[in-house]
This record gives structure tokens, C-alpha cells and sequence, in this order.
């Protein structure tokens, strides 16, 4: 899954992007640092079952956000094999057994958003979403540009998996109806 981090990479503005924006060099890096995640010390002898732990095996995930999405360092493996692998907000961020990939409510069991059919289609959504917030964020695409948010939103939904996933995407890309 190196591949994943070098899209994610890619997807992150430019620093001269962010130099017109009169940011210093170590508040660029920081920002970029959010889209170029560390490689572990060691890889965490994670079960390669499922893909999204084929990435945190390798990396680092704890400086990676997407919007309201951040990730743990280290994916939590609960006992009815759900993988918490970071947050959206403070509501945690689940693979579940049957692959499926949502938001449960904070002390909760009730699911908030589903997210994608799966890690892979969780992945692969997350790349035009980082580099639509990465264009936001240094004004190449304005605050307010519904319209362009949405088609993101919609292209975001076709790699998670479908129509179910829509609405997670709008609420990341704000642009929820």
C-alpha cells in the first residue's frame, strides 16, 4: 500500500501554495506533514488481513487528517474484531468484521456515518478528498464552491462504494444537504 502514500502525497498542495499564503517554512511543513506521514520505527507485525493495516504496518498514520478525519498511530483491535483505526472528530472510526468501514458515536454503539464497502474503497475515496481540502485550504478552490465540493463528494462516494457513502463525503467536503 506504499502506493496509497505516495497518492496521498500527491495530493497535498504545493509549498508554494502555502509560501503565498505567507506561511513559514515550519508551518508549511507541518501542514504538509498531513499528508506525509513517517515511516514506522518497526513495522508493528500487524496482520496483513486487511489493507488499512497493511499501511499502519508501515506508517506512521497519527499526523495524517483529512478534514475532520485523524488517525490513530497504532490501530485498535477490539475484542469482537472491530478495528478502530482513528476518528472523525471524537467519534471513532471503525473497520468492521464484515470489512465494512463507518463512524460509531462516541460511547456509543449506534453508527453515525458509513463510510466506505471496505478498507480499500475507504483509501482510494480519501485521495481526491485530501486534495480537494489541500485546494481549499490554500484558497485554489473557493470556501464557498458547493457545486465543485459536491462533484468531489460524488467521486469520493464512487471509490467508497456507492450512494450509501455520499453523505459522509458531503459532511467531509461541508457540503452535507
Amino acid at each position: 500500500m506504499t502506493t496509497w502514500i505516495q497518492k496521498l502525497a500527491n495530493a497535498a498542495p504545493d509549498r508554494e501554495s502555502f509560501s503565498k499564503l505567507g506561511l513559514s517554512e515550519i508551518e508549511i511543513d507541518l501542514y504538509l506533514s498531513r499528508y506525509r506521514p513517517a515511516r514506522q520505527d518497526l513495522p508493528l507485525g500487524l496482520p496483513d488481513s486487511d489493507p488499512i493495516l497493511s499501511v499502519f504496518d508501515e506508517w506512521d498514520l497519527s499526523s495524517v487528517k483529512i478534514g475532520q478525519i485523524s488517525f490513530h498511530q497504532i490501530p485498535l483491535v477490539g475484542e469482537s474484531g472491530e478495528i478502530e483505526i482513528g476518528q472523525v472528530e471524537a467519534d471513532p472510526l471503525i473497520v468492521c468484521r464484515r470489512s465494512e468501514v463507518i463512524v460509531r458515536e462516541f460511547a456509543s454503539s449506534n453508527i453515525l456515518w458509513r463510510v466506505a464497502s471496505n478498507s480499500t474503497c475507504f483509501l482510494n475515496a480519501l485521495i481526491p478528498a485530501a486534495e480537494f481540502l489541500g485546494k481549499r485550504g490554500v484558497g485554489l478552490v473557493e470556501f464557498d464552491d458547493f457545486d465543485y465540493a459536491n462533484e468531489v463528494a460524488e467521486v469520493c462516494a464512487t471509490h467508497a462504494g456507492g450512494q450509501t457513502y455520499r453523505r459522509f463525503f458531503q459532511m467531509l467536503l461541508g457540503t452535507e444537504e
